[in-house]
C-alpha cells in the first residue's frame, strides 16, 4: 500500500465494486418503472403467421403498459409471473394456451395478479367460462382487449397511493412507526437536496429515456417533455396521462429511493407549485369554514386492516393524494362491495375534514382547476406527498352504497405524535448537506445498497481538488464496505480517506478520532486485535484532548470493551462496558441503539460464562429497544434472534430456539448479501438446533 501504483490499482478496484453494487441494486429482475406490467401467454398454433400478428398486439399494448412480456413457454411464463413482487400484473391467455385448472394454479401462486383477460382465436368455440377471481372476461380482438386494458389500468393506478398507518402511543406497532418515520423524513430531504441545486431536469430526462427503451411511444413522450416542459406547468404535467405521474407514483409508493432521486427537480417543483396555489387560494379556504374533500378507491385486505387496526392513529400518504370536493365523483371510484368479485378487496371512501385557522402549519393542498391537463376536471383537490392525517374512525356503509367510509382529520406539522415521531431520527441523521441527511437516514435504518448509490453518485460529482468533500465520500464509503462485509476493501477506503484528512488537518485533529474509531472496528472484525486496540486508544486520546462530549467517549470505551472481551480479557471488558453504560443511560433515550448494542455485549459475556438466565434477560431488552427503533429488516435484529436462539438452545428450550432461528435466517435473507458471513452462521445454528430438536444429533453441540 505504500506504492503509488498499488494505491491505484487499489483504488479502481474499490470504485468498480461500488458501481457494480449500484447498478446491480438498479438492475433488479422484473423492476419496472411503473406499478403494472402486463404479461401475455401465447402459445402460437402457426409459428410465422402468429409471431408476426403478435408484434402488432404487443405495440398496442405498448401503449397502455410500459412492460410487456410474451411468452410462448409454459413453464418461462409461470416462473417470470410467480416472481414478480412489486409490479401488478394484468395477465393475458390466449385460448387454448393453458387448461383452466391451470389458469386457477397460478392466481393462487401469483399474489401480484390484478386481471385476468383471455384473448379469444377468431375460430375458437367458447367451451367454458372461467369463474375466477379477477376474470376480466374474453375478447375476440386485442383492440377490444384494449378498451378494457386501459379502462382498467387507469382504476388500478389510481388506487395505488401507498400509505403508512402507525397507532396511537398505546396501539402503537414498531414496524409500522419506523416505516412511517422514514417515509417522513427522505421526502424531506429529497425536497432539500432538490433545493440546494439548479432546476434542471437533465438527469430525469436521461433517466427515463432508460427506463423507457424500446418503448417508442413513451420515448416519444419523454422528447415532448424535454422540448416543451417550461410551456406548462408542474401540475399540468403530473396529471397528464404519461409515465410521468406513472414513474412518480410508484417510486413514491414503494419508497424507491433512486428513482426519486432522479425525479427530485421535478417533485420540488409540483411540490413548490401547490405550496404556492395553496398560499394564494388559503383564504377562500378558511372562509368556507370546515371543507370536507372525498376520496373513492379499492383498497386490498392488506391495505385496508392496518387502517382500519390503527383508528386514532396516524397516516401518512406517499404519494400525491388526489381528491374532490364532489362526493358523487368519489362515489363513482369507490365503486360498491356487491360488485366485487375478489374478497380481499374491500371499496373505500375517504371523507377529509380540512380546517384551516391562520395560525396552522399545514402540508400544501390547493384546487387544481385550470392547472390540470384535464382542462374539464371540476373541484380536484391536491394534496403534496407526505401529507398526513389522523384516522378518525372507519365504519361500513350499507344504506347508500356499500362501502367502507374512513374518516380523517388533517394535522398540521405541530401534531404532538407526528412531532415525536420524527424528531429523534431527525436529530441522529442531521448535517449540513441534504444529501448527507439522506445518506445517514439510508445507514440508520439499514438500507446499505441504496446509501452505495448515493456515494456513487456524490463522487461523480465533486472534484478531485475539493480535499474535503473526497475524504468525506471516502470515509463513508468505507463504512458502507464494512457495514457489508467487505472488510479488505473498507480498510482500504478508510486509509485511502486518512491520507487526504492528514494532507490538510493536524494530525490530532478531532474529525480524526472517527475515522481511527472506524478502523479499529474494522481490524477488530479482520481478527488483529493489536491494530484494532491502538486505533482506538489513538481516537480516544484526541476526544481526551479536546474535551468531546461524554456520549462520544462512551463509544470508544464500548469499542475497547469489545476488543477487550475478543482478547478474553473479560474483567476488562466489562468495565469498559459499565463506564459505557453509565454514560448512555444518562444522556440517550432509553430505545437508543447505542444502548440496545451495548447491552447485547454484556449479555454476550453472560452468555460466554453460561449464565444463560442473565444472558437471556439482556438479549430480550436488547431486542425490545432494536424493534423500537430500527426497521423491520434491519441486519442487527438478525443477530439479536441468533443470539437469543443460541441462548435458549443452551437452556434445553429447543423449539423456542428454532423459532428465532428461523427468524434470522429469514430476516437475514432480506437484508444482508449471499456472501456475509452471518448468513452461514445462521444456518449452521438453525442446522445444529433443528437436528437437537428431532433427535438425531449425535453428540454434537453448538460451536461457540
Amino acid at each position: 500500500m505504500d506504492s503509488s501504483k498499488e494505491t491505484t490499482d487499489k483504488q479502481g478496484l474499490t470504485m468498480e465494486r461500488a458501481l457494480d453494487i449500484a447498478h446491480a441494486f438498479s438492475k433488479t429482475r422484473h423492476e419496472d418503472a411503473e406499478n403494472l406490467t402486463l404479461i401475455w401467454l401465447d402459445v402460437p398454433t402457426n409459428k410465422n403467421n402468429d409471431i408476426s400478428k403478435r408484434s402488432i398486439i404487443t405495440e398496442q399494448f405498448h401503449r397502455i403498459f410500459n412492460n410487456v412480456y410474451t411468452f410462448d413457454d409454459i413453464d418461462a411464463f409461470i416462473d417470470h409471473t410467480t416472481e414478480v413482487r412489486h409490479e401488478f400484473i394484468f395477465l393475458i391467455i390466449t385460448d387454448f394456451s393453458i387448461s383452466s385448472a391451470n389458469i386457477g394454479h397460478i392466481l393462487n401462486r401469483a399474489g401480484q395478479i390484478y386481471s385476468l383477460y383471455i384473448l379469444q382465436n377468431e375460430d375458437a368455440m367458447i367451451q367454458h367460462e372461467l369463474e375466477l377471481r379477477r376474470f376480466r372476461g374474453r375478447f375476440s380482438s386485442a383492440t377490444e382487449m384494449c378498451v378494457q386494458l386501459r379502462k382498467d389500468a387507469t382504476k388500478c393506478e389510481h388506487d395505488l397511493i401507498g400509505f403508512h398507518a402507525v397507532g396511537n402511543k398505546n396501539r402503537t406497532n414498531d414496524e409500522q412507526e419506523a416505516n412511517f418515520m422514514y417515509a417522513q423524513l427522505s421526502k424531506e430531504y429529497l425536497l432539500d437536496i432538490a433545493n440546494s441545486e439548479t432546476n434542471d431536469i437533465t438527469e430525469m430526462i436521461e433517466y427515463c429515456r432508460h427506463k423507457y427503451v424500446g418503448n417508442q411511444h413513451e420515448l416519444s413522450r419523454i422528447n415532448e417533455l424535454e422540448k416543451n416542459y417550461s410551456n406548462h406547468s408542474p401540475v399540468w404535467w403530473y396529471t397528464c396521462d404519461g409515465f410521468l405521474y406513472k414513474m412518480l407514483n410508484k417510486a413514491l409508493r414503494l419508497q424507491d429511493i433512486e428513482t426519486l432521486y432522479a425525479m427530485r427537480v421535478f417533485t420540488k417543483e409540483l411540490h413548490e407549485q401547490l405550496v404556492n396555489l395553496h398560499h394564494s387560494q388559503r383564504n377562500d379556504f378558511m372562509n368556507s369554514g370546515k371543507t370536507i374533500l372525498y376520496r373513492g378507491q379499492h383498497m386490498s385486505l392488506n391495505e385496508f386492516l392496518p387502517l382500519k387496526n390503527n383508528q386514532g392513529g396516524l397516516v401518512s400518504m406517499n404519494s400525491f393524494l388526489s381528491t374532490s370536493k364532489n362526493i358523487n365523483v368519489a362515489k363513482v371510484f369507490a365503486g360498491d362491495n356487491s360488485y366485487i368479485l375478489d374478497d380481499a378487496i374491500v371499496a373505500v371512501l375517504l371523507k377529509i375534514h380540512v380546517t384551516i385557522n391562520d395560525s396552522d402549519d399545514i402540508p400544501p393542498f390547493a384546487c387544481i382547476d385550470g392547472f390540470s391537463f384535464f382542462a374539464s376536471v371540476e373541484n380536484e383537490v391536491l394534496f403534496s406527498m407526505g401529507t398526513v392525517f389522523r384516522i378518525e374512525s372507519i365504519t361500513e356503509q350499507t344504506s347508500d352504497g356499500n362501502f367502507w367510509l374512513i374518516e380523517l382529520n388533517l394535522t398540521n406539522f405541530n401534531d404532538p405524535q407526528l412531532t415525536e415521531l420524527t424528531q429523534y431520527m431527525r436529530e441522529q441523521v442531521q448535517h449540513a448537506l441534504p444529501r448527507d441527511r439522506l445518506y445517514n437516514l439510508l445507514v440508520h435504518i439499514g438500507r446499505h445498497t441504496q446509501a452505495m448509490r448515493f456515494l456513487q453518485l456524490a463522487l461523480q460529482e465533486v472534484k478531485n481538488s475539493d480535499q474535503p468533500s473526497q475524504a468525506a465520500l471516502r470515509h463513508q464509503l468505507a463504512f458502507i464496505f464494512h457495514e457489508m462485509g467487505d472488510l479488505q476493501e473498507a480498510i482500504a477506503e478508510y486509509e485511502r480517506s486518512l491520507t487526504i484528512f492528514l494532507s490538510y488537518l493536524a494530525d490530532d485533529d478531532p474529525k480524526l478520532a472517527v475515522t481511527y474509531a472506524n478502523m479499529s472496528s474494522v481490524y477488530r472484525d479482520l481478527g488483529e486485535l493489536d491494530y484494532a486496540l491502538a486505533y482506538i486508544q489513538r481516537a480516544l486520546d484526541i476526544d481526551e484532548q479536546h474535551n468531546s462530549h461524554e456520549t462520544i467517549l462512551a463509544a470508544r470505551f464500548h469499542c475497547m470493551g469489545m476488543i477487550f472481551y475478543d482478547q478474553r480479557k473479560v474483567d476488562q471488558a466489562i468495565e469498559q462496558f459499565e463506564k459505557a453504560l453509565s454514560i448512555w443511560t444518562k444522556h440517550l433515550p432509553a430505545t437508543h441503539p447505542n444502548i440496545a448494542e451495548l447491552l447485547n455485549n454484556l449479555a454476550t459475556i453472560y452468555y460466554q460464562q453460561k449464565r444463560y438466565d442473565e444472558a437471556l434477560h439482556m438479549y430480550e431488552k436488547c431486542l425490545d429497544i432494536e424493534t423500537k427503533s430500527l426497521p423491520p429488516d434491519h441486519p442487527s435484529l438478525a443477530i439479536t434472534y441468533n443470539n437469543i436462539a443460541l441462548t435458549y438452545y443452551h437452556k434445553g428450550q429447543y423449539p423456542d430456539a428454532l423459532d428465532f432461528s428461523r427468524k434470522a435466517i429469514e430476516l437475514s435473507s432480506r437484508s444482508l448479501g449471499e456472501q456475509h458471513s452471518n448468513r452461514q452462521i445462521f444456518q449452521n445454528t438453525f442446522e445444529i438446533i433443528r437436528r437437537k430438536l428431532f433427535g438425531s444429533l449425535q453428540g454434537e453441540d453448538v460451536v461457540e
